[in-house]
């Protein structure tokens, strides 16, 4: 089955919220807030479109239905960032439904891909989700 082109997906009202989950080694706690999170934590083949990914993942609060997203993925001792979509669209990042890309069963509706995402807004992205991890 062909996957449809991005610019048919569905966007995320900028009213949600979505989660981000950072790797422990992607992420220092002993950094000032603003430079916690590594760029490791969102690598070129994160976001960078594929026949097999449209972006970077993210979860859509509203739509887990109460599910763990680390739980459910197996990804204790990652960190989980939630940030407000609105904050990401004045990135210029477009936050859009990716089901197709979700291995999950019961996380597929939730599931959403981060499209905009380049090497020259990268660093903002990271300090967005920086802001948004709970401090140590």
């Amino acid at each position: 089955m062909a996957r449809q082109d991005v610019a048919e997906l569905e966007s995320v009202d900028e009213g949600e919220v979505i989660v981000r989950l950072v790797a422990a080694r992607d992420f220092d706690v002993s950094a000032p807030p603003g430079q916690r999170v590594k760029p490791a934590a969102l690598q070129t083949s994160d976001f960078t479109p594929s026949d097999k990914s449209y972006g970077a993942s993210v979860y859509v609060v509203s739509r887990l239905g109460g599910v763990d997203v680390r739980e459910r993925l197996n990804k204790s001792t990652h960190v989980e960032a939630r940030v407000r979509v609105a904050e990401l669209v004045e990135l210029g990042i477009r936050v859009v439904y990716s089901p197709e890309d979700c291995d999950v069963d019961e996380l597929k509706p939730a599931h959403a891909s981060l499209i905009g995402v380049t090497r020259d807004n990268r660093v903002k992205v990271l300090r967005l989700i920086d802001k948004a991890l709970p401090l140590p």
